[in-house]
């Protein structure tokens, strides 16, 4: 086969690899952990991700960065952001995590993966309160659960767990404030997702 050939072959392949991952919904990743923590930025008050197209803007808040936060295997948490209100109960965290779909079955559905952040949640003892919510974030859909986590009887805190699949990935937004009712108007105001 001659290199010209050959050139136009492998442009083709990847022309039609390319073409595939949509119909997919991006079961395999193109990057390792490393690029997809290096595609994120803070700036200001909001945290950008162009690996999967993602800001996260929440104004007057702390951000903790990737380096500081939890990473192993082909998972990791991206960033965190903490928003103090002078009002204590106005307070949230939110935190965006990724982790490969090659950690888990191919077969494998978002309604899976949510389920077994339940499993896990529940061995910890923690309260479900709801499962399978659905979340919608600029046209995209995420499945959630939601957990009441007590820290003395009559006080706690409600978190949210929305996972989708995006480009390779399992991405997990983990909200937590004092109302389930705010978990999703806090997502909705603070994250937009946009095409890559």
């Amino acid at each position: 086969m001659s290199t010209m050939n050959w050139a136009l072959k492998s442009v083709l392949v990847i022309a039609i690899s390319c073409l595939a991952i949509p119909a997919t919904q991006g079961q395999g990743p193109k990057s390792d952990i490393s690029t997809v923590i290096a595609a994120g930025k803070v700036n200001g008050d909001t945290y950008t991700n162009t690996y999967f197209g993602i800001s996260l803007t929440v104004p007057k808040a702390h951000f903790i960065s990737s380096s500081e936060l939890k990473t192993a295997g082909r998972a990791a948490n991206l960033v965190q952001v903490v928003s103090d209100a002078p009002q204590g109960a106005e307070n949230y965290t939110v935190t965006i995590r990724a982790n490969s779909r090659e950690n888990y079955p191919k077969e494998m559905t978002i309604t899976d993966y949510v389920g077994r952040v339940r499993r896990e949640m529940e061995k910890e003892g923690l309260e479900i309160k709801s499962d399978g919510v659905q979340v919608v974030i600029s046209g995209v859909r995420f499945t959630g659960v939601v957990i009441l986590v007590l820290e003395r009887p009559n006080f706690g805190y409600y978190r949210g767990i929305y996972s989708g699949f995006m480009n390779g990935y399992a991405v997990s937004f983990d909200v937590q404030c004092r109302s389930e009712e705010r978990l999703q108007q806090i997502l909705s105001s603070s994250v937009k997702i946009y095409p890559n």
